[in-house]
């Protein structure tokens, strides 16, 4: 058995093992409808060679978000415009199909009169209460409903149904979140009775129609996930959900709980982290079971299958930053696939701001068909200053159109920024970025020349056609009272190890940079604590990352001190204000961690010197931004040179 030997589900047979799992896009428009940007989001994944496509999250009611919906007739003819991209590409497409945890119609009524944020807050306040409360003829209605986006999704043109097993589904089968007494509740038979109902409800209607479940599994001890059985649950539940028909198990952690456990970020959890729950899945299952969970390289999918651990393995986030990842694979061209950094900004962070995805890696995504890559029609030589992402990612899309390019960095290192923000704990997996930008360059051979120091007279001398800028920030150091009082250093001093740790460190800051600072030095073993000037501390980062940084400094014992006005840097101490009151705070030595500002010398020079240019990344804004910005930066300009 290997990545590229068909496999059947039902009477269904893909071409591969490889399937891209439900994950949500958002690109769909309120009430459901299908967009142009989902069928060519989906049709780039299908050319790119997954076997099987899963559409997540379709609804059998009106859904209040930016998902897909089979609610009605009328839509379906946009899934058959869907379906129909993805086979002509060669892939197989399943609907995920599932019904919400609580009554729509609250949340779409609550949505329209305050708004999206009030809605939610009023959706997680009431998701709990549903399953409890729905009676007998809601709970026989409902069950109609999934059957009847079913046969819709069957008329579109799917070819497999993903009955979804955490949801509403899940919340019955929940042990933690079902409090029934009568007969959907207590023991585990009651509590599964209302996903086999609907199975034989499915069955009687779509006989022939190969279904899947996703297994959505509670982890115990410590617990993770509330909406879905336990592992011994489940491999009950599989016995009863292949007698009444399920052709094949998807099997994941149950969500519901910590989003940073069902879709965990870099450094969070292991490869392979819910392998343990699928191979157990397995282990019971007579049909076929596909796995997920921080899988990235061929060599793991591979040693999966031929370790029997699963039958299918699902790449999402890897998919979002590299769709052809299975074509390249084939093709022998590993050292091509762009690795995901799994730094869940540009997805899970952008859904959950109630936006559409993007990738902080692949500028691509969700522009598959507005931007493309062609060969430029007038070939110049171009220079870029600066080897960061944004220029580097400028460099190597140039170079694809057919430009002569020559990179400049003034460092001997190339990647700039990157360097620094790896340095903070679980953060070494944008390492694979640097890997994959290497490779290209060299694969395009692009002249690099560090240790460079770009000048209007080397730029002069280049004698080139176009001139990119990419010189990035440097960090911000405001003046303070007593500054030559004590060692004053930068944070990205600090990470770069330009600087060394010395006795209790204040940090001043708490910022996304100064928070990452107070846990490196956390992972010192030193002694820490973090000033910030305001009443909030990282502004901008999801609620997930947040609780996991603040455990790290609880950890070592790291104390955030805000709304504390930073006044003076004395010999021992630092003076602050908070209220009324001034404190007196022990430390050795101070790290900065304020801000940045664009590095504009460069530009202003060859604007005074009359030389046009083109300015991208951190050097273009008033404002240091992400990994994803940079790239999109140079990314968007190169396409169009």
């Amino acid at each position: 058995m290997n990545i590229f030997t068909p496999i059947k589900i039902g009477n269904v047979e893909l071409k591969n093992r490889i399937m891209f799992p439900p994950l949500t896009t958002s690109f769909e428009e309120r009430g459901g409808v299908i967009t142009p940007k989902s069928i060519e989001f989906y049709r780039g994944i299908a050319k790119g060679g997954a076997g099987l496509i899963v559409i997540g999250d379709v609804s059998a009611v009106s859904a209040f978000s930016k998902t897909p919906t089979l609610h009605h007739d009328g839509l379906i003819e946009g899934h058959k415009s869907l379906t129909d991209a993805v086979h002509k590409e060669g892939s197989k497409i399943a609907a995920q199909i599932f019904y919400p945890e609580v009554d729509p119609d609250i949340i779409v009524n609550e949505m329209k009169a305050k708004g999206m944020p009030t809605a939610m807050k009023l959706y997680n306040r009431l998701f709990n209460e549903f399953v409890n409360e729905v009676d007998k003829e809601g709970i026989e209605k409902i069950q109609n409903l999934i059957v009847d986006v079913a046969v819709r999704a069957k008329k579109a043109g799917y070819d497999i149904l993903q009955l979804h097993g955490d949801r509403l589904i899940g919340m019955f089968c929940s042990p933690i979140l079902n409090k029934r007494t009568d007969e959907y509740g207590g023991s585990f038979e009651n509590r599964a009775r209302f996903v086999l109902e609907v199975m034989d409800k499915l069955r009687a209607s779509l006989p022939d129609m190969p279904i899947e479940y996703k297994m959505s599994i509670i982890r115990m001890n410590p617990r993770k996930g509330f909406g879905g059985p336990t592992l011994e649950e489940a491999k009950v539940l599989v016995r009863w959900l292949e007698e009444k028909g399920v052709n094949s198990f998807h099997v994941a952690l149950a969500n519901h709980g910590e989003l940073i456990n069902t879709i965990p970020g870099m450094g969070m959890e292991p490869y392979g982290c819910f392998l343990d729950l699928s191979e157990a899945i397995k282990s019971v299952a007579t049909v076929p079971v596909s796995c997920v969970g921080r899988i990235l390289r061929p060599s793991m999918v591979k040693e999966i299958l031929e370790e029997g651990k699963a039958d299918i393995v699902a790449l999402g986030r890897q998919l979002v930053a590299d769709p052809d990842w299975p074509v390249k694979v084939q093709e022998g061209r590993e050292d091509e696939i762009r690795y995901c950094i799994m730094c869940n900004k540009g997805c899970t962070d952008k859904l959950l701001a109630h936006g559409s995805i993007e990738c902080s890696i692949n500028p691509n995504n969700g522009l598959e068909k507005e931007v493309i890559i062609t060969e430029a029609e007038s070939k110049k030589k171009i220079v870029v200053v600066g080897a960061g992402v944004a220029g580097i990612e400028a460099a190597c899309t140039a170079a694809e159109r057919g430009h002569t390019v020559i990179l400049l960095e003034k460092e001997e290192k190339l990647f700039g920024q990157l360097n620094i923000a790896m340095a903070p704990p679980n953060k070494s997996e944008m390492e694979r970025l640097m890997e994959y930008y290497l490779k290209k360059l060299k694969r395009l051979n692009i002249e690099v020349r560090t240790g460079t120091a770009a000048t209007v007279e080397i730029i002069k001398e280049l004698n080139c056609d176009e001139v990119i800028i990419a010189t990035g920030a440097t960090e911000f150091m405001p003046k303070f009272n007593g500054m030559d009082n004590m060692k004053v250093v930068s944070a990205w001093e600090i990470l770069s190890g330009k600087e060394e740790l010395k006795g209790k460190i204040a940090v001043i800051g708490a910022g996304f940079v100064g928070i990452e600072t107070a846990e490196y030095i956390g992972e010192k073993n030193k002694e820490a604590f973090v000033v910030e000037l305001s009443d909030k501390i990282l502004n901008g980062e999801n609620v997930s990352n947040i609780k996991v940084m603040m455990k790290n400094l609880q950890d070592h014992n790291i104390e955030i001190f805000k709304s504390h006005k930073l006044l003076s840097i004395e010999k021992d101490h630092i003076k602050v204000q908070y209220g009324e009151e001034i404190k007196e705070m022990p430390c050795d030595m101070v790290v900065v961690a304020i801000g940045a500002k664009p590095d504009k010398t460069l530009s202003k020079e060859l604007t005074k010197a009359g030389i046009n240019h083109y300015l991208i990344g951190d050097c273009k804004m008033d404002n240091v931004r992400l990994i994803g910005d940079a790239v999109r930066d140079g990314f968007n300009l190169a396409v169009t040179i």
